[in-house]
């Protein structure tokens, strides 16, 4: 219940913003006769699985207790988009000459539709009482206080500017808006996801090298952890001080965990990854030598990632490889061919998201 009132406090706050700078003009007025299921003062998309967009006009006139006034100048636009881990609300309200937007996160598609109907009912009628529904996620903008004039038939004055107020015993609703701005976040929900693309290697090799890579992983809130490898075929090495030339091959598998930073759809952070693998090297002659070496290496650099839909992302990573076992690659005649020990790496990937999200017990499923 605590939750359901600090999502009406603070509800009750962004109508007070949103209501807080008048327009320069108004629209004309609408018709009277309006399309129940879908009526003409509401624009809304969603994500294909969110709830039909009917049932937010529902909510308002259940919430409301009668049909929106006909001759209400209102126009609300809301766009739902599921951005990793959650719903993201972009909300425009205009209630005749007053106007404003507001965003916030919800944890599902019907804490977004229930916030929306919430910020309708609000500017149609604030004395309206508190109704169960769940509390958002977060809200990314901090609540104004309420506005000074009070609502009709109440016994409270108007509050003037400059009085002072015990902050001893504030009023609920305003304590519950502070509780649920300083509430933490819940617990993000795991998210799996496959990657593949190219890798370039410079310094572990003798010559610069791009080969495929290949990854499955797990997002867990701002940690991206995640196994996989890269291989970087056999090419010639033409060796002005031998007597033919040597060729290297290089396969490796690869952990890697990563802090990611910022918004879900433009994030980046470090990483650090260990890689495990063998170095190959052959000198081409008949009757050449063969050496395969164990290749051991410890990276670190940055990762960003770009989300280019909601099943699907881009990311690219740069930094340092230091080779932790580093051989010499020595010809018959005792030529030293190579030896690895610091290198670079860069990668281009693209992330395919295998599930939605995978909610964790005790916490609402969004599915």
């Amino acid at each position: 219940m605590r939750g359901h009132q600090a999502l009406w406090a603070a509800t009750v706050c962004v109508v007070a913003t949103l209501l807080a700078e008048p327009t320069a003009t108004a629209a004309p007025p609408r018709a009277p006769d309006e399309p129940a299921g879908a009526p003409s003062w509401l624009r809304l998309t969603a994500p294909p699985d969110c709830p039909r967009t009917g049932e937010v006009p529902a909510r308002i006139v259940e919430w409301l207790g009668r049909p929106v006034p006909s001759d209400l100048d209102l126009d609300v636009e809301a766009a739902v988009t599921f951005s990793y881990p959650y719903f993201q609300v972009d909300l425009a309200l205009r209630v005749g000459t007053f106007s404003g937007v507001r965003r916030i996160e919800t944890e599902s598609c019907a804490a977004a539709f229930d916030f929306i109907a919430l910020t309708v009912v609000l500017a149609i009628d604030p004395t309206r009482s508190t109704p169960e529904v769940p509390p958002p996620a977060a809200d990314t903008v901090a609540a104004p206080p309420p506005p000074p004039a009070t609502a009709a038939g109440s016994d409270q004055p108007p509050e003037v500017p400059g009085t002072a107020h015990p902050r001893s015993n504030p009023p609920a609703p305003l304590a519950a808006a502070e509780t649920a701005r300083t509430s933490p976040r819940p617990h993000a929900e795991l998210q799996f996801f496959a990657g593949g693309g190219a890798e370039v290697l410079l310094g572990i090799l003798p010559s610069l090298r791009v080969g495929p890579t290949a990854a499955l992983g797990v997002h867990a809130g701002r940690w991206a952890i995640s196994l996989g490898g890269s291989y970087f075929p056999e090419v010639s090495e033409a060796q002005t001080l031998a007597q033919a030339p040597i060729a290297f091959s290089l396969a490796h598998a690869r952990a890697r965990g990563c802090m990611l930073l910022g918004h879900a759809a433009f994030a980046g952070g470090p990483c650090l990854h260990l890689d495990l693998g063998v170095t190959m090297a052959r000198e081409e002659e008949e009757g050449g030598r063969r050496a395969d070496e164990p290749y051991v290496a410890l990276g670190g650099g940055g990762r960003v990632e770009v989300e280019l839909a909601p099943f699907l992302a881009a990311a690219a990573s740069a930094g340092l490889i230091v080779a932790l076992h580093q051989p010499r690659f020595l010809l018959s005649d005792g030529t030293l061919v190579h030896q690895p020990r610091v290198g670079g790496s860069g990668l281009l990937e693209l992330r395919l998201n295998l599930s939605r999200r995978v909610t964790k017990p005790g916490t609402p499923d969004t599915q």
